[in-house]
């Protein structure tokens, strides 16, 4: 059975622990490009005792946490542990992986998602401004304040129109084709 896209495999224990896991939670899967770059994998999380069952995964790399990232075209993985499991190793490794099976490159998918983020960021926080001016504006009477509603209830609704375009943006952003036709 041919994989879909290629996979990131967290190896560790049911509860966690191991050495380094608490830094590998709190920091390096904290690192947004790290973030990013995952929705152009498979990310499966699994028990050492199963990984060394699993036809695939079986016999590579011995430290509990490790990462293993496999590429899906010739089912060859990549093993990082103890000393590799930083973020920057991590995200080179998926790059390259991720070149070998998607026609995309990943890393101008996570810039252009990067960059997104914080132009959504930026209107979020546009939002709430409006949003805080409606509400006082909703408290006062008279003519002039309902004409200045209206217009800031037409501001607000282009400022979600630009939230929803940046939304529909991101999701066709992570249409990634692969390389061959039959590993679709």
């Amino acid at each position: 059975m041919k994989m879909q896209k290629p996979v990131l495999v967290f190896v560790s224990h049911p509860g966690g622990g191991g050495d380094g896991f608490e830094k590998l939670q709190t920091v390096t899967f904290a690192n947004e490009k790290l973030g990013l770059a995952c929705k152009a994998f498979r990310t499966v999380r699994i028990t050492p005792e199963n990984a060394d069952k699993d036809a695939v995964l079986g016999g590579k790399g011995k430290a509990v946490p490790r990462l293993l990232v496999v590429d899906p075209i010739n089912e060859k993985v990549k093993v990082l542990e103890k000393g590799k499991l930083k973020a920057s190793t991590i995200y080179s490794t998926m790059k390259s992986v991720s070149g070998k099976f998607w026609k995309e490159g990943l890393e101008k998918k996570v810039k252009s998602c990067l960059k997104l983020l914080t132009e959504q960021d930026q209107i979020v926080n546009e939002m709430k401004l409006l949003r805080d001016k409606e509400s006082l504006l909703a408290q006062e009477d008279g003519d002039k304040a309902e004409r200045e509603l209206k217009k800031l209830t037409k501001e607000i609704e282009e400022v979600q129109a630009e939230l929803e375009r940046i939304r529909k943006e991101q999701d066709e952003l992570w249409k990634m084709t692969p390389k061959r036709a039959a590993a679709a």
